[in-house]
């Protein structure tokens, strides 16, 4: 059995595994939600893409929904990517961005008023070259594929330029963002060779579907600080060793453990900064989330709902009401309280309390 017999096993295993990182990513990363909406799309669009493989339908309209699929991959990736490696995207980049979603969805009103297709080894290939459609879809396909290529190495030059020794996360980040894009660069070169060589399109299905599996895997090994919701996207600088800043017994754990500093309403790492004489809240923060595994707006919040459990139990606070309990525990109303409770503890207040009366 050779390769091209096993094509859509490969098609139908990465559909599969498609969903298993769709599930992986909805439980277990924290991060912003457009972000992590944009890691969702882009494996929705892998999926849709091996689908169409494994349908194998000899009709034109599929051609249509590839491309679209693609396009929302690849926008999805350059999304990713430039909020991951550019504090602030410069505008000739998002323009260049967007004359590719522009030229993409013109290439697709071409296909869709072309004719001229004929079908090798089960695969729609174009070889409409002499006619005007024809051409101008090939010139804006080698346009866009061109278009592809220098975002991508301008995004690498990015990653290539930010030394940065000192950072936690750095090279782990950069190792996994030189072999993501390692997969789409080497889709583009070999899916733009066999579509000038007018070769089988099973073999330019084949290696897209490989290289979205192994792309499927990147996405489902990536870096686990990634999944973090204390993970500054924008900024390598917020992870910086401090060789300078610990924390003491007088900078931090006494002061905020045993004066409980967290129950104070207007409790802010600026604020407890300011009163313990740390200078430099940013590596005071990075401390706090290389000690605790989150940050300190966070830690506030947990010690928070501890000592809302802790008290609830006490025979003194029986009669309180959940607003006045949540105040007694540092949060300034009943609403604000929720929210945390179901983080760090689970559940409701009310069912709490529920609980432990009867």
């Amino acid at each position: 059995m050779n390769l091209l017999q096993l094509s859509p096993f490969i098609y139908f295993s990465t559909i599969v595994y498609g969903i298993i990182v769709i599930f992986d990513l909805s439980v277990r990363v924290k991060f912003r939600i457009g972000l992590k909406i944009t890691l969702l799309l882009l494996v929705v669009s892998i999926i849709t893409i091996n689908l169409i493989f494994l349908i194998h339908q000899q009709i034109s309209i599929w051609s249509h929904f590839l491309i679209l699929s693609r396009l929302v991959a690849q926008s999805a990736i350059y999304i990713f990517f430039t909020k991951l490696l550019i504090k602030k995207t410069p505008k000739w980049l998002d323009l260049l961005a967007i004359s590719y979603v522009c030229l993409s969805l013109i290439r697709l009103i071409v296909m869709y008023f072309s004719t001229n297709f004929i079908f090798l080894d089960g695969s729609m290939i174009n070889i409409s070259y002499t006619s005007q459609i024809g051409y101008l879809n090939s010139v804006i396909f080698l346009i866009i594929r061109v278009m592809s290529l220098f975002i991508i190495f301008y995004l690498l030059l990015t990653l290539i330029k930010l030394k940065s020794s000192n950072n936690i996360y750095f090279y782990s980040l950069k190792r996994w963002t030189y072999l993501f894009f390692a997969l789409p660069v080497s889709g583009i070169i070999l899916n733009s060779i066999i579509f000038f060589s007018l070769k089988s399109g099973v073999y330019i299905d084949l290696i897209a579907s490989i290289a979205t599996f192994l792309m499927l895997i990147m996405i489902n090994f990536r870096p686990v600080f990634l999944n973090s919701q204390d993970f500054d996207i924008n900024y390598f600088s917020s992870f910086k060793r401090s060789n300078s800043l610990n924390l003491t017994e007088d900078n931090f754990f006494k002061p905020f453990f045993n004066n409980h500093y967290y129950l104070n309403k207007n409790a802010t790492i600026e604020d407890f900064c300011m009163q313990n004489d740390i200078q430099e809240s940013d590596s005071f923060n990075e401390q706090i989330i290389k000690s605790y595994n989150m940050s300190f707006a966070n830690l506030i919040q947990k010690y928070r709902i501890d000592y809302f459990v802790e008290i609830a139990k006490l025979p003194k606070y029986q009669n309180y009401s959940i607003e006045s309990l949540a105040n007694e525990a540092g949060f300034s109303s009943r609403t604000s309280l929720n929210k945390p409770f179901k983080k760090f503890h689970g559940g409701t207040p009310s069912d709490y309390i529920e609980s432990i009366n009867t």
